[in-house]
């Protein structure tokens, strides 16, 4: 990855940050930035990587370096590849369910995705 991708992508932060657990109790991850989510992804310590929400978020953390996609969608995506995986940690706060589990629309609340605005509709 080119060093001025990567700067870039430090550059970028999230409006808040997306709470992970890689499977160790009571050990946590804030990720704030385009570039620690992207890191994430990349970590093999991340579940599954072939999940459909894992390669939306790889496409949109992508796409925020670029400014086609907001920091916030970019957020989105990564929050919903995190809840595919079961690593994301909803906090009481924001926590909606549907069925006793966690959606993805409630690991962001603020989300200005389409597809967000449109599923809690």
């Amino acid at each position: 990855m080119a060093i001025a991708v990567r700067e870039a992508m430090k550059q970028i932060r999230f409006d808040r940050p997306v709470r992970i657990s890689f499977g160790k109790p009571g050990k946590t991850r804030l990720v704030h930035t385009v570039w620690e989510a992207s890191e994430c992804l990349a970590n093999d310590k991340w579940p599954d990587h072939n999940g459909p929400m894992f390669e939306m978020a790889d496409v949109a953390l992508r796409g925020a370096t670029q400014g086609q996609v907001t920091a916030q969608e970019a957020r989105q995506a990564f929050a919903d590849a995190a809840l595919e995986a079961r690593i994301l940690v909803v906090t009481a706060r924001s926590k909606r369910t549907h069925g006793g589990q966690a959606t993805p629309s409630s690991a962001s609340s603020s989300s200005t995705s389409p597809k967000s605005r449109s599923s809690s509709s």
